[in-house]
């Protein structure tokens, strides 16, 4: 069983490596030896009691959680007696996971830096009191810790080694971003130093913005790239401030760097401070012609919470967008996923994966999925039959009312439920509105008055006037034909059951 368990853990690893970040999961995760996988118990040793400790209070939690997602069965970790003596060979239960701490605490040091020092030889003695032990972190996905004045080179600087523009997957749905991203990265023909991705989640942003830094490191062996979260950005602001260290971080983010990627830069909303001195950072770099690649959920104008002036300066280099892929680049994008990890996937079952997911992000969670329960069951090749088995293909779909459709929609969207129902008339929320009355009438084949009143009481005659125009969108729009492929198969749906334009005639004729 040693193999099978090296082969089941390498795949948490790799699942948990967007939840926890890559530097985590090098210093902490991977020095971790996997001896043995049976009866849903997965036995494990640490190199140290200290390390043990870490990962029992911080990460076994959510270990966990993704060997249930990736097996379908429920697992639990024991420990065997570590590498250095003083670790006991029982099986010992996990005790919950510390709870999170997303600012540090007045006297403490920088959230990163106790993970940064966790593998050193150097352990703190057993009788520490237990908060001492415990990692800033929480189950929900936590920031990459991360030096930005660490040496360059890839490793060094936190980037991927998978996120590359080798193995990104060019489609219509990002086309225009992939160029945008190739163009900042030549530093030789860039003429803008600031590229602005947005969209929706596991779409290929973070993906491209590390494939940026690569390219400049391929073009600059020595360059210092810095690649952090929006969050990790904070939180080491609010710790150099509280050290009395300004100086030193200020120094790494605007003398010390040669590229700066910044991920989620929607979560400085409503950080004042680290607005203000992101913004200083930000004129420091573009003033130099430093490369800036900034990623995000929303466009700059859609904001909420961030400096005007900031989001001005978003939004004065390049903007792309990343549209969730088509079928077809679905489809690429599991081939290229399978070749790069040896497992063996025939175009049936390719196409029947790619028709089950919406992003890249569920297919890869899927194609990893299927390839470990290949592995259990012995099998060598992932076939149709295994498929619709473990990922319940063409099981009835569980929508049965409008308001499941509104949840849906306001989930891809990211606004809420009383935003959706109310009478705001933002493009930003009356699109979702006149998107959610669509798939209502096509899926669920619900009368136009039945849908107004689900919506606030809305006439009959804007609920077929809202159909008629998402109908007319789904031909001539990227965006919204993406957006209604995704939120149909999060439903459970592949396509419309309905002919709207005609459903709309007939009963304006009535």
């Amino acid at each position: 069983m040693g193999d099978e368990a090296k082969t089941l853990w390498d795949k948490v690893l790799e699942a948990l490596r967007g939840r926890v970040g890559e530097q985590m999961i090098d210093k902490l995760l991977r020095p971790l030896e996997a001896l043995d996988a049976a009866d849903g118990v997965l036995l494990l040793r640490a190199p140290n009691d200290f390390a043990r400790e870490w990962v029992t209070k911080g990460y076994v939690p959510v270990v966990e959680e993704t060997l249930r997602y990736l097996t379908g069965t429920a697992w639990t970790i024991h420990w065997a007696a570590s590498a250095k003596a003083g670790a006991s060979t029982a099986p010992r239960a996990a005790p919950k996971p510390p709870p999170p701490l997303p600012r540090p605490a007045p006297a403490r040091p920088a959230p990163a830096a106790p993970v940064a020092s966790a593998p050193a030889p150097a352990a703190p003695k057993p009788a520490a009191p237990p908060r001492t032990m415990a990692p800033p972190v929480s189950t929900r996905a936590p920031a990459p810790a991360h030096n930005p004045g660490a040496a360059s080179g890839s490793a060094g600087c936190g980037l991927s080694p998978k996120y590359t523009f080798d193995t990104f997957v060019n489609g219509p749905s990002n086309n225009v971003a992939h160029a945008m991203a190739q163009a900042m990265s030549n530093l030789a023909g860039r003429r803008v130093n600031v590229l602005f991705l947005c969209g929706g989640t596991g779409l290929g942003k973070t993906h491209l913005s590390n494939a940026i830094g690569h390219r400049i490191l391929e073009q600059k062996p020595g360059a210092r790239i810095v690649y952090v979260s929006a969050e990790t950005f904070t939180n080491e602001y609010v710790a150099a401030i509280q050290q009395k260290r300004m100086e030193e971080f200020r120094g790494r983010y605007r003398n010390e760097c040669d590229g700066l990627l910044i991920d989620d830069v929607q979560f400085l909303a409503g950080r004042e401070g680290t607005q203000e001195e992101f913004f200083h950072t930000f004129n420091a770099l573009y003033q130099k012609d430093i490369p800036i690649v900034l990623t995000s959920d929303v466009l700059p104008q859609n904001l909420h919470g961030m400096a005007e002036r900031l989001c001005s300066r978003f939004a004065s280099g390049l903007v792309a967008e990343v549209y969730p892929p088509e079928l077809e680049t679905r489809i690429a994008i599991l081939r290229k996923k399978a070749e790069q990890d040896g497992v063996k996937l025939d175009d049936e079952t390719a196409a029947l994966i790619a028709s089950a997911g919406s992003n890249v992000r569920e297919l890869e969670g899927m194609l990893m999925k299927l390839s470990i329960r290949a592995s259990l069951n012995g099998r060598g090749v992932i076939d149709a039959a295994l498929a619709r088995e473990t990922l319940r293909i063409g099981s009835k779909p569980a929508v049965t009312t409008v308001e499941d459709v509104q949840r849906a929609v306001c989930d891809h969207y990211r606004i809420k439920l009383n935003q959706l129902t109310g009478k705001d008339r933002h493009k930003e929320v009356a699109l979702p509105r006149q998107v959610a009355m669509y798939l209502a009438r096509t899926h669920l084949g619900t009368s136009f008055p039945q849908i107004g009143a689900r919506f606030n009481g809305k006439d009959h005659t804007t609920v077929m006037s809202s159909v008629r125009k998402v109908a007319k969108l789904r031909v001539d729009d990227l965006e919204v034909a993406a957006a209604l492929e995704a939120i149909s198969l999060k439903l459970g749906f592949a396509a419309p059951v309905l002919d709207v334009a005609a459903g709309a005639e007939e009963y304006s004729s009535r």
